[in-house]
């Protein structure tokens, strides 16, 4: 029986029913038609009816079924059919790569190995595959582009092993292969945190290493010090600092820190008292003075007679130095300056500054000047003088509102000038200086009168100055004072008397009403 057995009907009608045909006339299979050199298997020329038999075509791998019937197989076997959709063209050339084989035709999921020239670098996949009549994944060649100079790591350095001219080519074109490899070594007290091997690749260098400093073991012993917080192991640069015993100090930093396995020099705690104080010329101390000096205690000195202290009278203690210098500087007189016909009361060979020293005229000779001298600071003041009184004046006559500068002498000797001040407000109107000539004074100058402008006065004639405020002013003569009318009065004398001038202590006052 050829078909299937039972037969469906489907919308009033049946389905192809089967058809029984007597074994001897069952025709059989041929294979080698059927099964051609791409098919496997194909081993024998005829099959029975109702053999099955498995078959893979060449370059695919899926295995395919197919039954004898009655001289057809079912389904039809056809790998050259197949073959047809499946080939790929020859490959095309890879820029830069290898000349490859230009077979006509490739089955699919066939591979062919791409091989870059010198100097170029494959990216992406190494090979490529025909899949359904198209080359997959066509990788690139690219040019090995080299690296310049490699980084630079903290306290390691790079190790070479190329030769002399080598590295001298390397140094003239400042570039490295690609591909190139370099190690790094780490100062002494340090280790390579990872790999210590650098990559060129495609112009550009792999990640360097880091050199990490070693740690250190307890810190070195001091005498007369101690570590403030100690513990067994420190990481580098890690610092720790020292406490010196009282009285003790360092003479710059109390730290140190770790160095790549080994300590930084400490500073020793040395003795910061202070011993042997200083003496300075003509000073003495103002305190007993003891057998030694704590760092920051200070030191008072004072001066000998006849001698003044130049700054500060102390010294102090810091750190074992005494820090400081008074100086005394002799500010003593000696003998009074010598004056012609006179002699000096209870003269001394020395005197203090300060200390004053007394003229007195001999003879018939009158004492012209100040009668008695003054010790300043090592320096006597002007000394006076004995003349004869002939053609002399007396003291210089007063003038009202004004003083002379100098101190009024009894006697004047001819060709004495001296000077006129007017007080406050008051203007100077002459020569200021006059001479003693054959006993009489020359002009005196005259100190005229202020002009005085008081709030009681503006009120009385309802004026008010124009610029100030003030409630009195004093202005000198031949100055001009400026008047407004208080708000609302107005002018009753001319514009013109609201620009007063003081003449001698007067002045003419605007009216408003």
């Amino acid at each position: 029986m050829i078909g299937p057995r039972f037969i469906t009907c489907i919308s009033g009608e049946w389905t192809q029913p089967p058809q029984c045909i007597a074994t001897d006339e069952l025709r059989k299979c041929k294979g080698s038609t059927l099964f051609p050199p791409e098919g496997r298997p194909a081993h024998k020329i005829e099959y029975d009816h109702n053999t099955n038999k498995s078959y893979q075509c060449r370059g695919k791998s899926e295995h395919k079924h197919s039954i004898c019937i009655n001289g057809e197989w079912d389904p039809k076997v056809d790998c050259n059919e197949e073959a047809k959709i499946q080939l790929c063209p020859p490959p095309p050339q890879v820029p830069n790569a290898c000349d490859m084989t230009t077979t006509v035709n490739y089955q699919d999921g066939e591979k062919i190995s791409i091989l870059c020239k010198e100097n170029y670098l494959i990216q992406d996949a190494e090979e490529i595959v025909c899949k359904d009549g198209r080359w997959q994944s066509i990788p690139r060649c690219i040019e090995k582009i080299g690296c310049s100079q490699p980084p630079q790591i903290d306290h390691g350095t790079i190790n070479s092993s190329s030769s002399a001219e080598e590295r001298r080519e390397i140094h003239e074109q400042r570039l490295y292969a690609h591909g190139t490899k370099l190690s790094y070594t780490c100062e002494e007290g340090f280790e390579i945190s990872e790999n210590n091997v650098i990559i060129c690749h495609m112009g550009k260098w792999s990640s360097p290493p880091q050199c990490v400093g070693l740690p250190c073991g307890l810190p070195p012993y001091i005498q007369n010090g101690v570590i403030s917080h100690k513990k067994d192991s420190y990481q580098y640069g890690e610092e720790v600092t020292y406490d010196c015993d009282e009285g003790f100090g360092t003479d710059g930093p109390a730290s140190i820190r770790c160095l790549g396995g080994e300590w930084s020099r400490p500073q020793d705690c040395i003795s910061t008292n202070c011993v042997n104080l200083p003496t300075f010329e003509d000073a003495v101390l103002t305190d007993r003075e003891k057998d030694f000096y704590r760092s920051g205690e200070q030191v008072a000195f004072k001066c000998l007679s006849y001698y003044q202290l130049d700054g500060s009278n102390t010294i102090q203690c810091i750190k074992s130095k005494w820090i400081g210098r008074p100086a005394c500087r002799d500010v003593s007189c000696g003998n009074p300056p010598q004056v012609e016909n006179a002699i000096i009361h209870n003269q001394k060979s020395k005197y203090q500054s300060e200390e004053r020293a007394r003229y007195e005229c001999i003879g018939n000779y009158d004492l012209f000047g100040e009668m008695e001298v003054v010790c300043l600071n090592g320096t006597w003041t002007e000394p006076p003088q004995c003349k004869d009184s002939q053609g002399k004046c007396g003291p210089p006559p007063p003038i009202d509102n004004g003083d002379i500068t100098s101190l009024l002498q009894s006697v004047y000797p001819s060709g004495m000038i001296v000077e006129y001040r007017c007080q406050a407000y008051y203007e100077l109107r002459g020569n200021k200086n006059v001479v003693c000539r054959n006993g009489e004074w020359s002009q005196q100058p005259k100190c005229l009168e202020a002009c005085t402008v008081s709030e009681e006065t503006m009120r009385k004639h309802y004026i008010q100055l124009r610029w100030k405020h003030d409630k009195k002013i004093y202005s000198k003569t031949e100055d001009t004072i400026e008047f407004m009318c208080q708000y609302g009065y107005r002018p009753l004398t001319p514009k013109h008397t609201f620009r007063a001038t003081c003449r001698e202590g007067k002045v003419e006052y605007p009216r408003c009403g």
